[in-house]
């Protein structure tokens, strides 16, 4: 099993999502602060009068106000589903490596819940729903979850992070974006019922128990979520999940070391359980290598529209109900050391210069441009030459401002 906790990437990428968080926070409403050590509940929500809850300053805020959360475990369940509620920013306050933690008031229940949410959760350790959810978003026919999910640590729930629709409209359509997910006993995000959105530059490990839906992402029940420049690694029995007529864009991400093979699981880097007739599936771009299984379809039933990704040393078959399609890549992609967690790209990678083109995917897990040299790179990872500065890549001329990079890729040309 890969132990992710250690990630050289996940340290780099928490730090570049919170660069980005400061310029998408300018324009935002009210302030109020929350302190679980020095606070009151009978305070005013300020600086330097803090309340002692959260869900006190839940109940004071509305709009598009910000709640700053300082360090320490917070025992609470948070609502936001009243009208006056969905547009709330939750902001973890990170001080001298200390993260406040939401604790779910009982293995029961939810520890987020955000319906027809627009606002935000950020910077969070989430956590303690052992029975139920870390984040759960609803979108309904009455309105549209647009909100985002940035730079938490999700773990230790049945659930990490899940996305759904409330009636046959497809309202759920949030960024995930930065976060280190692991350790959910059932799977670390979940797209069900028509939920749409982004799942982008998340570390994604050891979720799942073993049972037949396991895994590091699950997708459902008509879904169709972008799955782009995440790492996601020894997951119990999948690494991504697909059925029920699912329909997700799968684009440049490095999925390792799914191989416990147990005696209802067997580890698969890509599975489609064709319960529902899946034909086609876009898979672009991405590393699948070190499992058991590469990309399988149930029961030999043909799949087709995977291109240009490298599949590599799959100890039990490559490619079951999937064929190499154009561009297919076998050659060890040349990661500096992902038994340790750094997925990325070694000088001389096969995967270098490698990847299809892909409208609107400028950028890769920590931030930094695609291209850099004569085409884009397989996997979450763009080898940046020591030549190039940190965010920098060929063709650029300067740096986009922050606050343009947390536009999510679903917002551009994915086909």
């Amino acid at each position: 099993m890969v132990h992710g906790r250690t990630m050289v990437g996940s340290g780099i990428r928490v730090v570049f999502f919170l660069l980005l968080l400061l310029a998408a926070s300018a324009a935002r409403g009210a302030e109020y602060y929350v302190d679980g050590a020095g606070g009151s509940d009978d305070g005013t929500g300020t600086a330097t009068d803090p309340f002692l809850s959260v869900n006190r300053a839940v109940r004071e805020a509305s709009g598009d106000d910000t709640i700053n959360i300082r360090p320490g475990v917070y025992h609470e369940s948070i609502m936001l589903v009243a009208p006056s509620q969905r547009g709330i920013h939750l902001v973890g306050v990170v001080e001298a490596g200390q993260w406040p933690v939401l604790r779910s008031a009982d293995a029961g229940s939810h520890v987020i819940v955000a319906k027809d949410f627009t606002g935000s959760i950020e910077n969070l350790e989430i956590t303690g729903a052992t029975d139920a959810i870390g984040v759960n978003l609803i979108g309904d026919d009455n309105g549209v979850t647009t909100g985002r999910v940035i730079g938490c640590r999700v773990h230790g729930n049945r659930i990490g992070v899940h996305l759904m629709t409330v009636g046959g409209s497809r309202s759920c359509d949030p960024l995930v974006q930065g976060n280190v997910i692991y350790d959910n006993s059932t799977r670390g995000i979940g797209f069900m019922d028509n939920a749409t959105g982004v799942a982008e530059g998340n570390d994604i490990y050891d979720n799942g128990s073993g049972l037949i839906d396991s895994s590091g992402i699950g997708i459902s029940g008509n879904a169709a979520p972008t799955i782009v420049n995440n790492t996601i690694h020894g997951n119990s029995n999948a690494g991504i999940s697909i059925r029920d007529h699912a329909a997700p864009v799968i684009l440049h991400n490095t999925i390792t070391h799914h191989d416990v093979d147990g005696d209802t699981v067997v580890g698969t880097a890509i599975r489609v359980q064709q319960n529902g007739g899946i034909d086609f599936l876009d898979i672009r771009n991405n590393i699948i290598a070190w499992n058991i299984h590469g990309l399988v379809s149930q029961g030999g039933r043909f799949c087709s529209g995977n291109r240009y990704n490298l599949v590599w040393q799959n100890s039990g078959t490559d490619y079951t109900g999937f064929v190499a399609g154009p561009g297919h890549l076998s050659a060890d992609p040349g990661l500096v050391d992902p038994v340790a967690g750094d997925f990325h790209l070694r000088s001389g990678s096969a995967c270098i210069d490698a990847a299809e083109p892909v409208a609107g995917v400028v950028h890769d897990m920590d931030g930094d441009s695609r291209p850099m040299g004569d085409g884009p790179d397989i996997g979450a990872d763009e080898f940046r030459p020591a030549s190039v500065p940190p965010g920098g890549g060929a063709g650029d001329d300067q740096q986009e401002p922050a606050a343009m990079l947390l536009q999510p890729v679903y917002m551009l040309l994915l086909r």
